[in-house]
């Protein structure tokens, strides 16, 4: 079987502590948590503004890669997610409310 990609949000906490979600399946996946817990909290109290929010990705080749989020990445993200999701609902795979 051929190794994939994983995917992690890996949150500095306080700017001082630093922790590695579990792996997800995608990217997606993934992109959706780190925005919960940036908008909410790694401990969903809201204590979302001293925390910093990276991806994380594990190649299948054993390299990680590390990146920030822009906000401008996040809307355009969100953007396409709502797109495929009209597309989806408009041929019917989809039920209305997501």
């Amino acid at each position: 079987m051929a190794k994939k990609t994983t995917y992690y949000v890996l949150v500095v906490e306080g700017c001082v502590e630093p922790s590695l979600s579990d792996p997800f399946k995608s990217w997606l996946a993934r992109d959706k948590e780190a925005r919960r817990v940036r908008n909410f909290g790694v401990d969903n109290h809201g204590d979302t503004e001293n925390n910093g929010v990276f991806w994380l990705d594990v190649t299948p080749d054993g390299k990680v890669e590390v990146g920030a989020y822009s906000m401008e990445a996040d809307e355009a993200a969100r953007k396409r997610y709502d797109r495929r999701t009209q597309v989806r609902q408009e041929r019917g795979s989809l039920p209305d409310g997501r």
